[in-house]
């Protein structure tokens, strides 16, 4: 359970690090953060 959270909790900021990074963002920050989190599954 706790591995879980750690892989959201990771996926969530390596999304929002690619936002920051991006100069073109065409998601926004949520969409960005969710597509991380699905990332990290993966």
């Amino acid at each position: 359970m706790i591995g879980l959270l750690y892989t959201m909790v990771i996926g969530a900021v390596c999304g929002y690090i690619a936002d920051v990074l991006m100069s073109d963002n065409a998601y926004g920050l949520i969409t960005t953060i969710i597509i991380g989190i699905a990332g990290s599954f993966v």
